[in-house]
């Protein structure tokens, strides 16, 4: 797991939050496309778009930094933008659309934060090595804080308890083919 501050420059993330605006006045991803995901619970009050522009910039970076090797297809990579807000939390789960319980990661997800947050609203990214450990780790959301889990690590989000928050997040799965080990 790699938690990476100051991500993108002010340039390029000022790009993603005119995205963003710009998403919010455009219709969500429709209720039947997000909410069956059995590991992510109270969705009534959040919202998803998706947000392809954001994914340019995120493999120009990645590649940049020598974790990917260019993406030539665009199906390899998906950015959806998150509102939550309470009641939302996800239980333990991984990215990958393989197996949960095999060896095989073929995407690898990646979270980029979009606002700063008091952690003690909840919605904390959790993580642990193993699907029945009892024991982990957390990051607190923070404004172009990245998380990018390569090993696809069980992860979750704890319950958003304040109603009068929203967490704004990108969430990015890309094809783990072009990893650069």
């Amino acid at each position: 797991m790699m938690v990476i501050d100051d991500f993108f420059n002010e340039e390029d993330f000022a790009a993603i939050l005119a995205a963003t605006d710009r998403a919010r006045n455009t219709p969500e991803i429709p209720a039947c496309e997000h909410r069956e995901e059995v590991d992510h619970v109270g969705f009534e009050n959040s919202k998803f778009w998706m947000l392809d522009m954001a994914a340019p910039l995120t493999v120009n970076e990645l590649v940049k930094r020598g974790y990917f090797t260019s993406l030539t297809n665009e199906k390899q990579m998906m950015v959806r933008y998150h509102v939550t807000t309470s009641p939302y939390a996800s239980l333990w789960h991984r990215d990958r659309m393989a197996d949960w319980n095999g060896n095989v990661v073929d995407y690898i997800g990646l979270t980029l934060f979009l606002n700063d947050w008091d952690s003690n609203n909840g919605g904390l990214y959790i993580y642990k090595d193993e699907k029945g450990s009892d024991t982990g780790r957390f990051v607190a959301p923070k404004r172009n804080r990245f998380i990018f889990n390569p090993l696809d690590y069980w992860h979750g989000v704890t319950q958003i308890r304040n109603l009068d928050v929203q967490r704004h997040s990108l969430q990015m799965f890309i094809s783990s083919r072009n990893l650069i080990k």
